[in-house]
């Protein structure tokens, strides 16, 4: 027989159908994704919440409405609308759906689930979507292709040559450039080929081991190399390559090549031209001597130096080379006239050159001397011998002054005369020939001398004259060069300087004087140079045009700029020295406590990094801070562990403030990695060595704590024993007297005391014996207050408990927990009302009652993954901080009343049994808080 439910039964179901109903619709109502139902002519049925505040509709102006009216404003539906191809195919149909701006939202994309309802006889009686917005999937993924595209055509377009070869060195891929480079003419010619392909022959193998070697360190090449080019041509490049890794695997390597083939091809051109300018030193027919002035203190030159001199010097001047180098003018010729030396100084002074005749007596000879200035207290002199056509020259004249005399009564002579003058013609043309040939010499040096010479035209700035050297140099043919504005020559930034200040200060002074300035080559390329200027004049003193001469110092300058970087290396590493060096020198103090050995190395570790004046340093160590000044977290970060006996215990970090550009890790160098690493190493083993130490002198205190409570203990027990019996036989002799056996109980209750304050201390080094059992923490503290309560009152101090009403049962000794607490209590009330406070309120003139106003004990507790955490705080005047290393050591106490100073000792060996900790800090408001952890 069926029993038919009641009604109160089948109210209830009703109630269970629609609370299950309503958790569903708050399930669906939670969802991110928009999910509908709708009937065969897609019409909705029902919506979630999402569905609705997407287009910011009500529910109920929804149903009953077509999707694609409602939610595209279209009479039609979707193109590819899934619901209608389930509709059609009976099965789940899934379609991504653009849709337009609704509901005050930019346009949107959907990715779309129609999954088809059915009933019991598999009809299909409506549709089911789920709606999920992946608009910003779509954008990350345009921009990722877009990126993707914009790095192709950067590698493709570069002129910088690009390679990828995988681990075994075969062409995975490379640019146009590199084709080019390398003269080939499409990737087909390349992929798949090994790299070794494209090296000289002597290299491979030292190229194959610098690529093994980049695998293996994993860390980035640079480098100039050469390479094989397909027509069997080398040429050279510098190179930058790097391994390609994808996850933690790597899979190739990447690089890029900048051609360097030109430059090196102008450096051997550079040196055959020094060979050259050498070759027309050391054959020159005309002397050539450098000479260095001498002068006195007040500016007047009083000798000058050879500092070199050409193997012609010494033809002409009859002076021997290895003689006379080094030597001064009026050394080797002691009669030498003064004025020819003043000519020089003068030549050195104002930097105009100076062509003139002189005759020197202690060599008996003319010369027709070029002097001009090259560098500030020098002087080059370039002359030839013209003593015979001098004498030519004097032997002309004496002939026509005898001519002239003769000519009236010597006329049979004249035709011998005219012939002895015709002689002297011949030989005289002769001599212009040679100087003409000397000339044409003097060219040929101009022209294939080591500097450019240049002359500038001082009205318009054109080139009017310039050396074959400065063409080589820059590219360009002499006819390229000549009538060209000078300031063409360099490059913007050095035309700019030139036209505000070099040519402001050649136009008031007439002279240039080691100038460094960049000249512009053809092919884009740029020199460094020294410029010196100097000015020809005219007869009015005006400037007619000026003679440069540049120098190249592109070499001289990479040279520098090497030498500054190595002697950056070199301070850095002074400094990385200096750091350690001052950790050393802190170990060395035996007696500095670690958070004074941390305190001093925070202080030594930002200067011994790159950039000092940004660096920061943070030294974090069980649980505790030491920080610079100047600390605050950046993402500039260098940090390494400080490992003690094996396990970490905390980190040394070092932050840059500002951002610095990348090297090997973010913007700190790989000698920074390796120093960081050092310290926190040394660091460790400081603790380690200092934690060592302390256990030793625990050991050695509790040993002496032991053998001091035994002799107590003895010394105390024994006659303690007999007062106790005969206060007992007392007792028993007068029980009638109830006077007497009350005093007789305040006696026996001081005996108790002097009894557990000897068990105390024979406790200190042996483990308690009282079984542990199931109890509750709050309790024990509400029966310890309990207890004091008369105590506390009597003090005036009030006890505030705050003690969580969700705390769990745990295993231990109600008995000693409870010393514990009340040790606590007994210090903060001693703290609260020692000697120093009623010293303190009779100088201030404040009353007891006044002050006893802030006496206050806080008790909390709380229960917190797994442990159980207590505070006591009081109100009185704290802790000094160098009482907080050793103020739970045993018998260590600053009580200004009576104390042994075992209480807290005791309280620490009691929590520690029960594998708990117990720690002090000073309150942030006032005093001292002690916090008990207890495992659960």
């Amino acid at each position: 027989m069926t029993v038919k439910p009641t009604y109160e039964e089948l109210e209830k179901k009703v109630e269970e159908l629609q609370e299950s109903e309503r958790h569903k619709q708050d399930i669906l109502d939670a969802s991110v994704d928009m999910i509908m139902q709708f009937d065969t002519d897609l019409r909705i049925i029902w919506v979630n919440q999402k569905a609705s505040s997407v287009i910011n509709k009500d529910v109920n102006d929804i149903l009953g409405h077509k999707c694609h009216s409602i939610f595209q404003g279209k009479d039609t539906p979707c193109t590819g609308c899934p619901c209608i191809k389930s509709l059609q195919t009976g099965n789940p149909e899934n379609q991504i759906i653009h849709h337009p701006a609704m509901g005050g939202v930019g346009a949107t994309c959907w990715d779309i689930y129609a999954t088809p309802i059915k009933d019991n006889n598999g009809q299909i009686i409506g549709i089911t979507e789920t709606a999920h917005n992946i608009t910003c999937r779509m954008s990350m993924e345009d921009s990722l292709r877009e990126s993707e595209k914009r790095f192709r055509r950067i590698i493709t377009e570069t002129y910088v040559g690009y390679f990828f070869i995988d681990n075994d060195g075969h062409f995975l891929d490379v640019n146009n450039a590199w084709l080019k480079m390398h003269h080939y003419s499409s990737l087909d010619q390349v992929i798949g080929r090994h790299f070794s392909s494209t090296q000289v022959d002597p290299d491979i193998e030292s190229t194959k081991e610098i690529m093994q070697e980049l695998l293996e360190k994993k860390s980035g090449l640079t480098g100039e190399f050469s390479r094989l080019c397909k027509d069997g041509s080398v040429g050279y490049h510098t190179l930058s390559a790097h391994l390609v890794v994808q996850g933690e695997k790597i899979i190739g390597i990447e690089g890029f090549l900048i051609d360097t083939t030109s430059r090196k091809q102008a450096e051997e051109a550079l040196q055959e031209s020094e060979k050259k300018y050498r070759l027309i030193f050391e054959t020159m027919t005309n002397g050539f001597a450098l000479l260095e002035l001498i002068y006195d203190d007040n500016g007047k030159a009083l000798d000058c130096r050879y500092a070199e001199l050409n193997p012609a010097h010494e033809k002409l001047t009859g002076l021997k080379t290895d003689e006379i180098l080094g030597q001064t003018v009026r050394e080797c010729i002691p009669d030498l006239d003064h004025a020819l030396i003043e000519k020089y100084a003068s030549v050195d002074q104002t930097g105009k050159p100076l062509h003139f005749e002189t005759y020197v007596e202690g060599l008996k000879r003319w010369f027709r001397v070029n002097a001009y200035s090259t560098q500030p207290g020098f002087v080059v002199v370039i002359f030839e011998n013209i003593t015979e056509q001098k004498q030519i020259n004097e032997a002309l004249r004496t002939a026509h002054d005898e001519l002239e005399n003769r000519i009236e009564g010597r006329t049979i002579e004249l035709a011998e005369i005219n012939e002895d003058l015709q002689v002297e013609i011949a030989e005289r043309k002769q001599a212009e020939v040679a100087m003409r040939e000397s000339e044409a010499k003097y060219k040929d040096l101009y022209d294939s001398a080591y500097d450019m010479f240049v002359s500038v035209d001082a009205k318009t700035s054109a080139i009017i004259e310039c050396n074959q050297t400065l063409a080589d140099a820059s590219g360009y043919a002499k006819e390229e060069i000549i009538g060209r504005p000078i300031f063409d020559m360099y490059t913007a930034d050095s035309a700019a300087f030139a036209k505000k200040y070099v040519f402001p200060l050649f136009v008031k002074t007439g002279l240039i004087e080691n100038a460094e300035m960049r000249l512009q080559r053809k092919d884009g390329g740029t020199i460094e140079v020294n410029l010196n200027v100097s000015a020809v004049y005219d007869d009015q003193g005006g400037i007619l045009y000026s003679r440069s001469v540049w120098r190249d110092i592109t070499r001289r300058k990479q040279t520098e700029k090497k030498l500054r970087r190595y002697s950056h290396n070199l301070n850095e590493r002074v400094k990385e020295l200096n750091c350690l060096y001052g950790i050393s020198k802190s170990l060395e103090k035996h007696n500095a406590s670690i958070e004074t050995i941390l305190r001093q190395t925070i202080d030594l570790i930002p200067p011994a990094w790159q950039y000092s004046e940004i660096a920061c340093c943070r030294i974090i160590l069980d649980g505790k801070e030491y920080i610079t000044n100047n600390f605050a977290e950046t993402q500039w970060k260098q940090c390494s562990d400080i490992i003690v006996n094996g396990e970490p215990s905390g980190a040394c970090e070092v932050y840059y403030l500002e951002e610095m550009p990348e090297l090997d890790e973010g913007p700190f160098v790989k000698e920074e990695r390796n120093l960081i690493n050092v310290i926190s190493e040394r660091l460790g083993r400081i603790v380690e060595r200092k934690l060592l130490q302390k256990q030793l002198i625990r050991s050695e205190r509790l040993a002496a704590t032991g053998q001091l409570a035994a002799s107590i203990a003895h010394e105390i027990n024994s006659p303690l024993q007999g007062i106790f019996s005969l206060l007992n036989l007392i007792e028993r002799n007068y029980k009638q007297d109830k006077e007497l056996l009350e005093d007789l109980n305040w006696v026996k209750s001081g005996f108790i005391s002097i009894k557990d304050t000897v068990k105390k201390l024979l406790d200190l080094n042996r483990p308690g014996t009282e079984s542990k059992q199931s109890m509750n923490i709050n309790s024990v503290i509400e029966n310890t207050v309990a207890l004091l309560k008369s105590h506390l009152k009597k003090n005036k101090i009030k006890v505030v408990l705050n003690l969580s009403s969700k705390m769990p049962d745990i295993t231990a000794s109600p008995q000693l927990l409870g010393q514990v607490f009340m040790n606590l209590i007994n210090n903060s009330v001693e703290a609260m009302t020692g000697t120093d406070k009623i010293q303190e309120s009779w100088k201030t003139g404040e009353s007891a009652d006044r002050k006893s106003a802030d006496r206050e004990i806080t008790i909390n507790s709380n229960h917190r993954k797994g442990l159980i955490i207590i505070k006591v705080a009081d109100t009185g005047e704290g802790v000094l901080k160098k009482d907080m290393e050793h103020i739970f050591d045993p018998f260590y106490t600053r009580k200004k009343k009576m104390g042994m100073g075992i209480g807290l000792s005791i309280c620490n060996r009691i929590i520690k049994d029960h594998n708990g900790s117990i720690e002090i800090i000073d309150s942030p408001k006032r005093g001292a808080v002690f916090t008990i952890t207890l495992p659960t």
